[in-house]
């Protein structure tokens, strides 16, 4: 653990928020302060806690001085704008950074140490992030989120030449960079894009990772509410009944059609309902039929894209399903290895850091989905587990309170519907001197946010820095890639 400040003392180190156990010199492993009255006195001594994983989101419109964000404790962020302020660009910048940033080294590289970057994330329902793989031809330290054309100009004024390997140039050391990619595609990516886009991508550094649930992990009730079933009605009861029978072990959709048929408690006509669901199920192609790892289909020396765009919308909530099945199965890993690190035992799982693009879609205000219920809990209680969770939509009104009010990092771009606007307000802080839509009026141009972290009690107005990827989302103007 690096980012503890520390020296050796004998067989123990001493931390503010807890001790280490050393092995050659080396601080591997921190332990609770709960735990520190079993440990001989001698061997401890308190020592000096200094954060060092931090994120660089851009610099103050007024001072011009960067404005970072720590990222030694979980959070809940919340990216907010109207549509082509900025927001899914800010999502971008927040994923590349807590790749670039996710280990201990000193200076932001690409060589961050795999054992230190957390596991990352991105539920992507537009299909836009998979540009991570390929370097921003546009990219300079100096200048911000703006058209193409303004680039274009001033990249002519300075006789800077874009490059598709790189950037226009470098500052610090930094440059344009493509980052490894894996994009998670529910079923066969053959078939859901086509395998001349699939060769394509994967010539762009695209890893393709298929991804099946297995039909054991979803309970009784999750299968009732996929198919819209109540449990006090023929159909609901029948496919209640077969899957907790059959949920003591793993099984496939046709092992519960069959078990569905074998039910001798339920009338023909309902086994027939019910079944011709189940089999339209089955051919959704997201169910596997042999049991697999989730988390093998992951990887923390990877931007881990989960790709929704290719489930056409429907009244079953396939991409809810999904998410509500993955977000599940991450929590309960990390549960269960935050137990084994309180107990100086090697974890299991990385911390967690989960971004969801149209968070609208997950969370409504209003309505239940399949996977509101464990994004609640996730923003709610994952601190403790070390689990940390961004939404980013373009309707804060449309987002439930439940998720608005755990919050504690904020970046919101230009809004002009009032109902978003007084959705936001009521994210203001008594610390702040004013309410938050009066910041807001000073937003004037594209790239520009406030930034609201309720860790430190700051509020900042600042130009989102510009990404060194790829930006897939806005409206395209040219091909991304020629």
């Amino acid at each position: 653990m690096k980012e503890w400040a520390s020296e050796r003392v004998g067989e123990w180190a001493c931390g503010r928020v807890g001790v280490g156990v050393r092995e050659h010199g080396e601080l591997i492993y921190p332990l609770p302060r709960s735990l520190t009255h079993s440990l001989p006195h001698s061997s401890t001594r308190l020592l000096a806690y200094t954060p060092t994983r931090s994120m660089i989101l851009g610099h103050d419109i007024k001072t011009q001085q960067s404005v970072g964000v720590s990222l030694d404790k979980s959070r809940v962020i919340f990216v907010t704008g109207k549509r082509g302020s900025g927001k899914s660009y800010t999502l971008g910048v927040i994923a590349e950074e807590l790749y670039l940033t996710g280990g201990t080294l000193s200076e932001r590289s690409s060589q961050v140490e795999a054992e230190t970057r957390p596991l990352i994330l991105l539920v992507d329902p537009l299909g836009i992030f998979f540009t991570f793989c390929c370097p921003n031809p546009e990219w300079s330290p100096f200048v911000t989120l703006r058209a193409g054309s303004e680039i274009a100009k001033e990249q002519s004024q300075t006789g800077q030449q874009p490059t598709r390997e790189g950037a226009t140039t470098s500052h610090n050391g930094q440059s344009a960079i493509g980052l490894p990619v894996r994009l998670l595609v529910p079923g066969d990516p053959a078939q859901r894009y086509g395998e001349d886009v699939v060769e394509r991508m994967e010539t762009l550094g695209v890893c393709f990772q298929s991804l099946r649930l297995n039909p054991s992990g979803l309970s009784p009730s999750e299968w009732c509410d996929l198919f819209g079933l109540s449990i006090n009605e023929p159909l609901g009861i029948a496919l209640f009944r077969a899957v907790q029978h059959l949920a003591s072990a793993f099984f496939s959709v046709p092992t519960l059609i069959e078990r569905v048929w074998e039910d001798p408690r339920s009338a023909d006509k309902t086994k027939e309902a019910l079944v011709n669901r189940l089999e339209m199920a089955h051919g959704w192609d997201i169910f596997s039929d042999a049991e697999t790892d989730f988390f093998e289909t992951l990887d923390t020396e990877s931007l881990n894209v989960l790709d929704l765009s290719v489930l056409a919308p429907g009244a079953y909530g396939l991409a809810n399903l999904i998410v509500s099945v993955i977000c599940r199965a991450l929590f309960q890993q990390r549960v269960q290895s935050k137990r084994r690190e309180n107990l100086c035992l090697a974890p299991t799982a990385e911390r967690i850091w989960l971004l969801i693009d149209e968070a609208q879609r997950f969370v409504p205000a209003g309505r239940n989905t399949l996977s509101k219920d464990i994004l609640i809990a996730w923003a709610k209680e994952g601190r403790q587990p070390g689990l940390s969770v961004g939404f980013a939509t373009q309707q804060p009104s449309a987002i439930d309170n439940d998720i608005l009010s755990q919050c504690d990092w904020i970046v919101c771009h230009r809004l002009s519907n009032q109902e978003d606007i007084a959705a936001v307000n009521k994210l203001s802080q008594d610390y702040l001197g004013s309410e938050l839509k009066t910041y807001l009026r000073q937003l004037k141009n594209q790239g520009e946010a406030l930034l609201l972290d309720d860790f430190t009690e700051r509020l900042s107005l600042l130009t989102v820095k510009p990404r060194r990827t790829l930006h897939g989302g806005g409206e395209s103007r040219l091909p991304l890639f020629q």
